[in-house]
């Protein structure tokens, strides 16, 4: 069995994409958002005996108190810099992450 449980693993993962966000500038054209709010929610593999990879996804949405609309964002997920895919809702994104079980 694995050390470490999914739920620990998807806690981890959560807390990890919004220090991620928290820490890294967020720019587009040279505007910045302010004081971003951002709301997530995560998914993890339910069945680790008959998965060979452990596979994550986190939606979250971010709204800036200036309004700043489509912005690039990235997150930094154990030293992998990750693009998040814009959804086709306003303000919404996506980052998936699929590892070995370790």
């Amino acid at each position: 069995t694995p050390s470490v449980t999914y739920e620990t693993m998807a806690a981890t993962g959560k807390v990890l994409v919004i220090i991620g966000l928290c820490l890294l500038p967020i720019l587009t054209n040279g505007d910045t958002c302010l004081a971003p709010q951002i709301k997530s929610q995560t998914y993890s593999t339910p069945e680790a005996i008959v998965s060979t990879e452990t596979v994550l996804i986190v939606e979250f949405t971010v709204n800036c108190k200036n309004l700043l609309k489509n912005i690039n964002l990235y997150a930094d997920v154990l030293g992998r810099l990750i693009p998040a895919t814009k959804t086709t809702e306003p303000n919404k994104y996506q980052i998936s992450i699929s590892d070995e079980h370790k």
